[in-house]
């Protein structure tokens, strides 16, 4: 097995390399120019340079694997972004797609979200795999590209090649150097987040996430999604486990589900004013409407199919992913 490797550099991609590098599996990473992560640094691995934007660098660092893992994707919410976001989560996968199409890849693990899935109606029964696409998550312009990067990647099955879809839920945990799921503690350790959005969300530990990548590339069915989820939290439940190992004071408010339009309203209005200069809002209406919504989601497919199982707590990845980020000097 010869695995080429998109994304490296990512909070996923960089924890996927770590761990297969630790297995004696032989990797390729595609990263761009002057791209690095502190996981890949001494790592005997393969590094190429280019872009899943460009089809060319693709082929290029593809040529002689076996196996793909495309981790590669662009992460905002914002309607600014939704040009950059066509062009990475779309036409990204596309070129990885084809690419491995040229090349007789054996098997692809395409990275997807849970976002490509939707948000359940109601908290007491978590969306799977089968959940319909409610058109409004089409306005959602993150939501929208991994849908479609996910119908470009699976357009390709019919083409002959072997696409297996994952989508994880958020993750937590060490490598988050881009400040994702990072930004949680970093506004609870400053004291500026002291009031949960009443919704919630579905969680799950780095390192499961990449167990389950690995093993969707051992079992994982031609043209079949995997949901990785650990466990469903409400956001208030989810900030004090965090507060909790900062040792700050729980969050005991919650804002009144009554507030989510008046407070839609202002946040659509400051965003467009961002945008008429070129700028990007630190909240966006996509985030809002989600944190009054419940992101819940069932794993029960990749358990039974996949033999997999998460197996790291939510306070026990926040522990480690809080000594990743004191390392760092991010908090």
């Amino acid at each position: 097995m010869k695995i080429f490797i998109t994304g490296a550099t990512g909070f996923l991609g960089s924890n996927l390399v770590k761990i297969l590098n630790e297995q004696g599996k032989e990797v390729t990473i595609l990263l761009r120019k002057g791209s690095d992560h502190p996981f890949l640094r001494g790592l005997n691995i393969n590094r190429v340079e280019g872009d899943i934007t460009d089809l060319h660098s693709i082929n290029k660092g593809i040529k002689g694997c076996t196996h793909v893992y495309h981790t590669a994707g662009y992460l905002s919410y914002s309607k600014i972004d939704k040009n950059k976001l066509m062009e990475v989560n779309v036409k990204g996968t596309e070129n990885v797609c084809k690419a491995a199409l040229e090349n007789d890849i054996k098997k692809l693990v395409h990275v997807s979200s849970t976002s490509a899935i939707g948000i359940p109606k109601h908290s007491e029964k978590p969306a799977d795999e089968t959940y319909p696409f409610h058109k409004r998550w089409k306005k959602n312009p993150y939501m929208i590209t991994k849908r479609l990067s996910e119908e470009v990647a699976l357009g390709f099955v019919d083409k002959g090649l072997n696409v297996v879809i994952v989508n994880p839920s958020t993750f937590y945990g060490p490598g988050d150097i881009k400040i994702h799921s990072g930004e949680v503690f970093k506004n609870i350790a400053s004291g500026v987040l002291r009031i949960a959005p009443p919704g919630g969300t579905g969680v799950i530990s780095i390192i499961d996430c990449v167990h389950g990548l690995i093993a969707a590339m051992e079992k994982g069915k031609v043209g079949r999604r995997y949901i990785l989820n650990s466990e469903n939290l409400t956001l208030i439940q989810l900030f004090n486990t965090i507060a909790h190992l900062l040792n700050k004071p729980p969050i005991t408010k919650k804002f009144p589900r009554w507030t989510h339009y008046p407070l839609y309203f202002l946040v659509f209005i400051t965003e467009n004013i961002y945008r008429i200069f070129g700028k990007v809002s630190k909240i966006d209406c996509g985030t809002l409407d989600m944190s009054w919504r419940y992101r819940y989601y069932n794993n029960s497919r990749a358990q039974n199919e996949l033999q997999w199982k998460p197996l790291v707590s939510f306070q026990d990845t926040c522990q480690s992913a809080l000594e990743f980020y004191r390392s760092m000097g991010i908090i």
